[in-house]
């Protein structure tokens, strides 16, 4: 992965491994890379108690991931995981250090359900295409 964008701004660009995890459900990010993009999506707010972020419901923020130089948008719907409040859901883009140290992305159905991916598994690859 080699960067992000939130409403087409750049906000991160920097080049990332990325794990594609049809397993996972959310967008699992280092930390650092999780509190930048959430700077840019406004009303968002560090949930410190349980490590993530809320987010509106409503949000019209749309986070794009570049790969291959082309960014793959995760739409504003996509990007709530679970209503708190009327107002207020948990961020599906959660900080996560699990690698440590290394700055991987773990990329799961937040992500995946917005592109058609091909695995080949014989040269180690995969490729997108934007799900319209």
């Amino acid at each position: 992965m080699s960067g992000a964008f939130v409403n087409s701004i750049p906000t991160l660009s920097v080049v990332r491994p990325a794990i594609i995890d049809t397993g996972t459900t959310l967008l699992i990010i280092p930390t650092e890379d999780a509190e930048e993009l959430h700077k840019q999506i406004p009303g968002s707010e560090f949930d410190s108690q349980d490590n993530v972020y809320l987010i509106p419901c409503n949000t019209t923020a749309v986070v794009s991931l570049v790969f291959g130089g082309v960014g793959y948008k995760i739409p504003p719907r996509d990007l709530t995981f679970a209503p708190i409040s009327d107002t207020q859901c948990v961020s599906a883009i959660i900080p996560g250090d699990i690698f440590p140290p290394l700055p991987i992305w773990l990329c799961g159905q937040t992500f995946l359900k917005n592109v058609y991916s091909v695995f080949d598994v014989g040269n180690k690859q995969v490729g997108f295409a934007q799900n319209k």
